[in-house]
């Protein structure tokens, strides 16, 4: 098994050298997905499954901008250059500090939205985690081929509004965060090669050419206009809930950083959300719509990368990173036993953010090591024991290394400290040396910081304009589920976890996962039949703006999540 290991290891350090990276993946995309690209020129004729049957009024749909950062949205709107989420704005309700989950990933952020609960319940811990209870697959990614396992990893309960609504239609727009819906419909060749197409001579020139330009390579403009137009012609089988997702702003930024690419993607959204909404007064929806505008997180520009391999490596600590996509199966099928050559395991999300697992010294991966065994973590190599939170916290670009010690989270920065702790009153955060999350010097949460346990409303109104907006909270409720790393680290400001690893670019120049507020601070915009017009709430979170879609679908209440309807920006009597 190690040798089979190690002849895998050989091979995908070939296919990693960039040159031979781009050529196999974009094969392996471009042999079906281009032959798909061309039979589907125009929009897919809608067809009803016969199991679901036309929704009613009122009827909802939520944009989600993938990546649309809080302060490009209101740069945006002072500036006039978005037209259409200004509207809605306008005529709804407007949450200026809405606060994401964490990780702050795509797909994984979706989850409040779809049930009113953290995300921290969901089942997965963002898009790649490690599963030591598995014998097969224990190594989550879900990016790739492989994002059909995330539903499959979903929690059976509470149901994602999309089963929930069932039999009525619904559909799903560039999202995989759907289990329930009776339509799916992805671009990912289309995404891919948009996203990547200006770093690729072979691309631009098809481009330049007008060869195929749409079909082989397609911008970001093509995109996004091909996806609303699907969901426009999806409208004739009115259904009750449309999820559509605008990835641009996401993958633009990803690659390019944060230069006029990525105001131009967030105008284009913009003008995309305008055609829908023109589309649904012209078929007569208009009226009986409820209109979600979402972030799932924000964006940060990245110049430098540290690799968390190399700061273990060098004390003898080997560490397995994975590949950034899975473009060979749709399964994950890699038993636990391939890990037994690895002391660590680093499960990457957005770049910023990053898991650590550490095989237990005495029993392996069949169960979690204790913190003292990280602090004097022992190599095989024979090496002196090592402090793993140490090694990590020297690195300048490493920020937070968080842990668990029974019932308490204990959040480190290299000369900080605090604890973390929930009794049934609420959230304690103990600072044991200096402030790890700087609320002392913040008006609005230094009041939390007396030692006493406090309501998550209470942490969420304190700290939401802080640098570090809920993160007691959201740090806790993550690292007390069954999944989390045992080392948790998050990235300084202008630093990622992943050099060389992306397919098709290696390095990104922008990236998200992290808990800052750049990250995680997000806006939320919700107009439409039942919703309070000119409303403006200073804050909210993504499980109660789910909480608040199921109240304006009529769905009962479900005390035992932890959304809440956002009474003020609701009419006093909803129309169910």
């Amino acid at each position: 098994m190690a040798d089979r290991g190690m002849r895998r290891s050989k091979i995908k350090q070939l296919v990693r050298y960039r040159g031979v990276r781009f050529a196999v993946g974009f094969l392996s995309l471009a042999g079906v997905s281009l032959l798909a690209f061309k039979l589907n020129k125009g929009p897919s004729p809608p067809a009803m499954p016969p199991q679901f049957r036309e929704g009613t009024a009122p009827f909802v749909t939520v944009f989600m901008v993938d990546g649309l950062s809080q302060s490009d949205f209101e740069h945006g709107l002072k500036q006039g250059s978005l037209p259409s989420m200004a509207g809605c704005v306008q005529r709804g309700a407007h949450v200026k500090n809405g606060i994401g989950s964490f990780p702050s990933m795509t797909g994984y952020a979706f989850y409040p939205f779809l049930t009113g609960e953290d995300a921290a319940r969901s089942g997965i811990l963002g898009l790649r985690w490690f599963d030591h209870t598995r014998m097969v697959g224990p190594f989550r990614n879900y990016i790739g081929r492989t994002n059909v396992e995330m539903n499959n990893d979903l929690k059976a309960t509470p149901l994602l509004l999309f089963e929930e609504l069932q039999p009525s239609y619904s559909s799903s727009f560039n999202s995989y965060m759907n289990r329930g819906v009776a339509r799916q419909w992805n671009g990912s060749f289309a995404h891919v090669m948009a996203k990547f197409g200006e770093r690729s001579r072979l691309l631009r020139l098809l481009r330049l050419a007008r060869f195929f330009d749409e079909e082989l390579a397609p911008d970001w403009r093509v995109v996004e206009t091909q996806v609303v137009e699907e969901a426009i012609a999806d409208l004739e089988l009115q259904p009750k809930l449309q999820w559509i997702t605008f990835t641009s702003p996401d993958g633009d930024h990803h690659v390019h950083g944060n230069d006029s690419r990525y105001t131009k993607r967030l105008r284009h959204v913009d003008a995309m959300i305008g055609r829908y909404m023109n589309a649904t007064k012209r078929l007569g929806s208009f009226e009986d719509r409820i209109f979600f505008i979402l972030s799932d997180h924000g964006m940060v520009p990245v110049t430098q990368h540290i690799d968390p391999r190399e700061l273990l490596g060098k004390h003898g600590i080997r560490v397995f990173r994975g590949d950034a996509v899975e473009l060979t199966s749709s399964e994950l099928t890699q038993p636990r036993s391939y890990f037994a050559d690895f002391d660590a395991v680093l499960a990457i999300n957005g770049n910023t953010m990053g898991h650590l697992y550490f095989r237990n010294p005495k029993a392996g991966w069949s169960a979690k090591p204790s913190t003292a065994q990280l602090r004097r973590y022992p190599t095989r190599s024979g090496q002196t024991n090592t402090d793993v939170l140490q090694v990590l916290l020297a690195h300048p670009g490493i920020e937070l290394a968080v842990t668990r010690e029974g019932q308490e989270v204990h959040v480190q920065t290299a000369s900080t400290r605090a604890i973390v702790s929930k009794d049934e009153t609420g959230y304690r955060y103990q600072r044991i040396a200096g402030d790890p999350f700087g609320y002392e010097n913040e008006e609005t949460a230094k009041s939390l910081l007396d030692g006493r346990t406090y309501e998550r409303e209470v942490w969420l109104q304190g700290t939401a304009q802080t640098d570090f907006p809920f993160a007691p909270v959201r740090l806790y409720d993550v690292m007390t589920q069954d999944g989390p790393g045992d080392v948790i680290i998050t990235s300084r400001a202008g630093y990622d976890f992943a050099p060389d690893y992306e397919m098709f670019v290696g390095n990104y120049r922008g990236g998200h996962g992290g808990i800052r507020a750049d990250q995680i601070r997000v806006p939320y915009v919700l107009c439409g039949q039942g919703v309070r017009e000119g409303a403006t709430l200073n804050t909210a979170s993504a499980e109660d703006v789910g909480a608040t879609l199921r109240e304006l679908l009529g769905l009962p209440r479900n005390t035992t999540l932890r959304g809440q309807p956002l009474a003020s920006a609701l009419q006093s009597k909803v129309v169910h």
